[in-house]
């Protein structure tokens, strides 16, 4: 089916003002590090390397210790990420947008209304996490999905670049649960999982080529974005090594900001798309959910979550909200 980078251009680019909001957001996260680090590099100046070093270290050990960065990472997907999946799924779908709403507001009006509130999309996620990892490692040879000849040996490096690509597969699930505007929400991603079952290959590998070109693409705006970088540590006087380590650390951060505003979207939307079409393409197979069940406990509870939302249902009164028809899906 191939990558459709042409499509899910296309599709991006329908979300331009979103896109912009992204880069906004990732661009105010990217100025808080650098000015902490332009703090650190002042104390470095005024009380020596040794301080500048010290508090970068203690720094980066309260990170870890405190999970920042997932906390963060998590925080961004329910409150920024999760919107762009809906838009673009909703894109691909029904051929177009809602008009006289802002595409910001329209996409967090619709993580609220399948999601209730963002707590529930945690729960789902974190349980499709751990069934598609489990999955790749036990029911599928994932080594068979990579693009690169030479490294289907089952290495470790194989491995993890298969789990650093699952973040797309993640996201082309819940652009499932959008799709299906099922009000169960945990029956949702039970059949999307089945569905990622049936089409794990064609999926995974696209994620996975996908990785590949997103390292290519950070290490090019890296270096784009070293260049004047360089320039001014090369003006700057010899001994302030601290601020030229600064400097250059500032380049490598605004590479990975470039990837997570403009990359990852486009990466996204082409995930979506070859999953949602192949999804499309397959008829469910039941005898998948013994073989999920057996290879991770998570989507065992993730079962029961449905079961339970589903009996819920039936206890609450019908809506009488009307329903209003939807243009028919324009393929871009």
């Amino acid at each position: 089916m191939g990558l459709q980078l042409k499509r899910a251009i296309a599709v991006v680019m329908r979300t331009k003002p979103y896109v912009l909001y992204r880069a906004l957001i990732y661009g105010a996260l990217c100025l808080c590090v650098i000015g902490y680090l332009g703090l650190l590099a002042i104390i470095g100046l005024v009380f020596g390397a040794g301080a500048f070093w010290a508090l970068l270290v203690v720094s980066v050990g309260l990170v870890a210790m405190l999970g920042v960065v997932g906390f963060v990472g998590e925080y961004i997907f329910y409150r920024l990420r999760a919107g762009h999946i809906a838009l673009i799924t909703e894109i691909i779908a029904e051929g177009q947008l809602p008009t006289g709403i802002s595409q910001m507001k329209w996409a967090r009006g619709r993580v609220l209304h399948y999601f209730g509130s963002v707590s529930p999309l945690p729960q789902v996620l974190w349980l499709v996490r751990a069934i598609v990892r489990a999955a790749n490692r036990t029911l599928f040879d994932s080594a068979a999905a990579l693009p690169v000849p030479g490294i289907e040996c089952g290495t470790k490096f194989s491995q993890h670049l298969v789990d650093f690509s699952q973040g797309y597969v993640e996201e082309a699930l819940i652009a499932y649960v959008f799709k299906s505007k099922e009000d169960n929400l945990f029956a949702a991603a039970q059949a999307g999982l089945v569905a990622y079952c049936q089409s794990w290959k064609t999926v995974l590998g696209n994620a996975v080529m996908l990785t590949l070109w997103s390292y290519c693409f950070v290490l090019l705006a890296t270096v784009l974005f070293l260049i004047p970088l360089g320039i001014v540590a090369w003006i700057l006087p010899a001994e302030w090594t601290i601020f030229k380590f600064t400097l250059f650390a500032t380049g490598v951060f605004l590479g990975f900001a470039a990837k997570w505003s403009l990359y990852d979207p486009v990466a996204s939307a082409s995930t979506i798309l070859a999953f949602l079409e192949e999804s499309d393409l397959t008829t469910p197979e039941p005898e998948w959910e013994p073989k999920l069940e057996s290879a991770c406990e998570a989507f065992g509870e993730l079962k029961r979550k449905a079961e339970d939302q589903a009996a819920g249902s039936k206890t609450k009164k019908p809506s009488k909200r009307p329903r209003t028809k939807r243009p028919p899906a324009v393929r871009l």
